[in-house]
């Protein structure tokens, strides 16, 4: 017969077991809804010597690329511009591009689909994106003169 004593204490080591391997293991992109609680988007903690409690952590992420000219002859970089990603509507982060026309927008940024438009009176874009890992790079995007095309459209190579 088990005693009261030994059911605490089996269940005591168990739950600290049970938060200690929620916390642990390499910070990588969830590959599936089951991995939620390798320690990127979930913290565990024991108050009071409980049971563990998860807490949502916000985690930045980065969504980057370079922004190019559509030209005559070939591409260029399309330096000094401020890009602006959104969802639903709502401005979730904003970065300039450099004078390579490279950025880096980062924020709490979640999976799913964004929106990313160059805020310009000179240059149209409104590429639609999907977010699905923590970093999101290599993005090229292809602007166009306002005079030139519709402010509207937009392409990616």
């Amino acid at each position: 017969m088990i005693s009261v004593h030994q059911t605490t204490r089996v269940i005591l080591i168990t739950a600290f077991a049970f938060s200690v391997g929620c916390t642990s293991g390499p910070k990588r992109e969830n590959d599936s809804p089951l991995d939620y609680l390798n320690g990127n988007n979930y913290r565990a903690g024991s108050p009071q010597g409980l049971s563990p409690v998860f807490v949502r952590q916000a985690v930045a992420r980065t969504v980057s690329g370079t922004l190019f000219i559509d030209t005559a002859s070939l591409p260029l970089p399309l330096k000094h511009q401020t890009l602006v990603l959104t969802r639903e509507n709502k401005e979730i982060a904003r970065a300039m591009t450099d004078a390579k026309g490279e950025f880096t927008l980062t924020g709490d940024i979640e999976n799913g689909n964004y929106t990313i438009t160059v805020e310009s009176n000179r240059y149209a874009l409104s590429k639609e994106i999907a977010v699905t890992s923590y970093k999101t790079e290599g993005l090229e995007l292809l602007a166009s003169t306002r005079d030139a095309k519709s402010p509207t459209q937009s392409q990616s190579r």
